[in-house]
């Protein structure tokens, strides 16, 4: 019986951890938070569409249409980022750093993800999501922006076929140019062929940027 109420114990924690802000604490001292609401905290009663940039701001579309869930997030808090994608195009949010990222210096990432397994057919059962750093957006049309020295950089990945909500600590990075603005994509693996069964679709909260002292 002991044991039984340890176990449940130990289960309750691990839900509760996979769901608050940021949980995962990497080692050594970080500084501030250089993402604002990273939780994509909302007012919205329905999702929808990120088109005037106060659905959860300062949040706004670089490309494609990525929306803003209404619901519960990981957090319990109303709000979280929902797109699509695949190899080649798909959506995208970003917002403008109030505390602009700089070269030379290390940073660290976590967020939460989910897998949406809305589609039995789909090529791909799990989901990419991508971090970028850059500076002047790419003049493309829905497809993903590829890396260009000292204008577009990778931070980081993760990837993701739960439906269940989970804790990424996508981890530390180092700056190879100053960056004003962050951006977050959904991709996967499999190239696009003009069908819905090529994209996966992806739900984002608390997503956190930190330097790393």
């Amino acid at each position: 019986m002991q044991r039984n109420l340890v176990l449940f114990i130990a289960v309750l924690a691990a839900i509760v951890v996979g769901c608050r802000d940021n949980p995962v604490t990497p080692p050594g001292q970080l500084g501030d938070e250089l993402i604002t609401n990273g939780a994509f905290t909302t007012t919205l009663s329905q999702g929808g569409n990120i088109v005037t940039g106060n659905e959860a701001a300062p949040w706004k579309a670089a490309y494609g249409s990525p929306q803003i869930g209404a619901g519960a997030g990981c957090d319990g808090r109303l709000g979280y980022l929902q797109m699509w994608g695949n190899y080649d195009l798909g959506e995208c949010a970003y917002q403008t750093l109030a505390t602009p990222i700089r070269k030379g210096h290390r940073y660290v990432l976590t967020a939460q993800a989910r897998f949406m397994d809305d589609n039995p057919a789909n090529y791909t059962r799990q989901a990419r999501v991508r971090f970028v750093a850059y500076n002047t957006a790419p003049a493309t049309e829905n497809l993903h922006w590829h890396p260009s020295p000292g204008n577009v950089a990778v931070i980081g990945t993760l990837t993701t076929g739960e439906t269940a909500w989970k804790q990424f600590n996508v981890g530390e990075w180092t700056a190879d140019a100053d960056y004003a603005a962050f951006a977050v994509n959904a991709e996967n693996d499999t190239r696009d062929n003009d069908t819905p069964n090529t994209v996966s679709w992806v739900n984002v909260d608390n997503v956190s940027l930190r330097e790393k002292k």
